[in-house]
């Protein structure tokens, strides 16, 4: 079947294929079921003298969601959603612009009285850095910046000391502490987008079009070069481990090494040359538990090796360099975990594989991993060290993702819990709790959550609820950072887009807070203590429809509602008898979001 017009694929539920096709003007949604008789118009959005574009689209098993595909200064932002259906297709209105203060958030970073800071786009649709508010908790402010150009606020901020730094129109480092006054220090080179944090907790960075590093602790005075690249070479990567940064140095010149790898402590007279490689293919640094990990590529055959501090190198053949998409090192081995490889009987597999006489011992295949963003995910973020194991995401089966672990032996590698029995969990965002826990959101075929494990079937319980798939987006949950007990993290819910997000935990790991930032003040609860009644009130949300739930702190459920708050005033409930103390009250809107405060029970 032949369709006229440029044509954009949406997304797919389980039954159904959409795409957009432009027609004379026009946007028109269609549907496909696979056959040219279920092929047909969905809807026609309307005529459109603005950039037809890639939107955003996601689905659950009877209704696609998706951005209007429209580009332009005054172009429709609203999301739309569609089950398939003319009627059941429209834009979802009532629900905020997508780039709210705060949006499509990355680089969380602690700084100076226990705030947060962060990058983030403006209402504008300008990038700028944003902080919490340390005396309103949860709140967010944009940092006042000079500049409003919407690709030269290039830096996510950086701790140093005392500081919060970010570079800003590639020639000006921002600077604030406690006093909350940002002062600039103009730099007589670029920012190259490389830097990281050195072994002495300053930062360093490629300037000058990747030809030198500097190093800054936020002061004028502490900022200057501490070394420069030859004439004929440009300077790549920057990478702290252990008691060194590394950095590599590529030439360009026909019959000399291509590649030096250099290590510094920070001084131009301690920076010198650990490594030649004398080809131009790949290499990558990574820091995997404070050791340098890095790969060198060669041809006829080809073959890449890996190199670990504390390890043989280890020679795989049949891999590129970037072919690593998993690292750890525990206190004793060395796990790889490898890109897809493709045969002819099997289709596509990824390897799991440990580090034995210089040679790669297999573990497992698996033919699905977390996500299957290993595309553009640093090699050891699909490997998560817990003890002398290793926690992933994997399967073996294309669509069915499940937390895995491995101790290294083929028998000890094996699934620590079916979190989804009829389908796939998919884990992801695996953040360390306490030392002992890790957080990760999966989705256990009703809702996807955060979750904790220490490595069991019976260590591995659900934390908190992040959205119900039925009503939305799965939501695309990335950029987690931990500070304390506040995991702050990026949230697409579907309806407003990506966002900062909070979750508090108490210490037995129950939930007080977990809601966008700029909501997190938004529910009322008084009085408190209360004894027979008390008031809620939910900025916003007047006149909406809320489920209401009361736990007690072993978390039993004493009550469980849906009311309709009012247009004015509070809604005032009626407590349950059964119970005094500490409780948490948790209120659930139609689109998902959560608001939980503390309720105590008076006798």
């Amino acid at each position: 079947m032949s369709l006229e017009g440029p044509a954009i694929a949406a997304a797919s539920t389980k039954h159904l294929f959409f795409l957009f096709i432009q027609k004379q003007g026009n946007i028109e949604l269609w549907k496909s079921d696979g056959n040219i008789a279920g092929t047909m118009l969905t809807k026609d959005l309307g005529h459109s003298d603005f950039t037809f574009y890639n939107t955003t689209c996601e689905a659950t098993e009877s209704t696609v969601f998706f951005r209007s595909p429209f580009s332009g200064p005054d172009a429709p932002d609203f999301p739309y959603r569609s089950d398939g259906t003319e009627q059941g297709t429209y834009p979802v209105m009532g629900a905020p612009a997508p780039h709210l203060a705060g949006s499509n958030p990355v680089g969380f970073v602690s700084g100076p009285e226990e705030a947060v800071f962060f990058h983030a786009d403006s209402e504008n649709y300008f990038r700028g850095v944003w902080r919490t508010e340390p005396s309103a908790p949860f709140s967010i402010t944009r940092l006042d910046t000079t500049s409003q150009d919407l690709y030269l606020e290039v830096g996510t901020p950086m701790t140093v000391g005392d500081k919060v730094l970010w570079f800003s129109n590639d020639h000006t480092l921002h600077v604030t502490d406690e006093s909350g006054i940002i002062d600039e220090i103009q730099l007589p080179v670029n920012f190259s987008y490389f830097w990281d944090y050195g072994p002495d907790g300053l930062v360093y960075f490629v300037a000058r079009n990747s030809k030198s590093i500097w190093r800054t602790d936020g002061t004028p005075g502490g900022t200057f070069e501490v070394f420069s690249a030859s004439g004929n070479s440009l300077l790549y990567d920057l990478k702290t481990a252990g008691d060194s940064l590394y950095f590599m140095e590529r030439f360009s010149v026909p019959n000399q090494p291509n590649i030096h790898l250099w290590s510094s402590d920070g001084t131009a007279s301690g920076t010198q040359i650990i490594e030649t490689v004398t080809n131009s293919h790949p290499i990558f640094l990574q820091s995997v538990e404070n050791s340098l990990v890095y790969a060198t590529y060669s041809v006829n055959p080809n073959a890449s090796t890996l190199y670990a501090r504390g390890f043989e190198p280890v020679y795989f053949p049949d891999l590129y360099p970037d072919d690593f998409i998993g690292l750890s090192i525990t206190d004793s081995q060395l796990f790889v975990l490898g890109r897809p490889e493709y045969s002819p009987t099997d289709s596509f597999h990824y390897s799991l594989w440990t580090a034995e006489n210089a040679q790669p011992n297999l573990l497992r295949e698996f033919k699905a991993i977390m996500g299957h963003e290993y595309y553009d995910l640093k090699p050891q973020n699909h490997l998560h060290r817990l003890g002398n194991s290793v926690l992933m995401g994997a399967g073996l089966t294309e669509n069915n993702t499940e937390l895995w672990i491995s101790d290294g032996t083929s028998g000890g590698t094996k699934e620590v819990l079916d979190l989804n029995p009829s389908g796939s969990s998919n884990p992801n965002n695996f953040v360390r709790y306490n030392d002992q826990l890790w957080l990760f959101t999966a989705n256990d075929g009703t809702e996807v959550s955060w979750w904790t494990t220490n490595g069991t079937g019976s260590g591995t319980f659900k934390v908190a609820a992040l959205a119900t798939v039925k009503d939305y987006f799965v939501p695309n949950v990335r950029n987690a950072y931990l500070t304390g007990n506040r995991l702050f993290f990026s949230m697409n819910d579907g309806i407003v887009g990506q966002e900062p997000w909070v979750m508090v935990l108490e210490d037995s790991l129950v939930v007080s807070t977990l809601t966008p930032l700029s909501q997190a003040n938004e529910l009322s609860i008084w009085p408190n203590p209360a004894k027979d009644v008390f008031n809620l009130s939910l900025e916003n949300q007047m006149g909406k429809p809320v489920w209401v739930k009361i736990t007690n702190n072993a978390g039993q459920v004493l009550y469980q509602q849906r009311h309709t708050l009012p247009d004015s005033g509070p809604l005032t409930i009626r407590l349950p008898q059964q119970s005094t103390g500490i409780h948490f009250l948790q209120a659930r809107s139609e689109n998902g979001k959560i608001w939980t405060k503390k309720l105590i029970i008076a006798e």
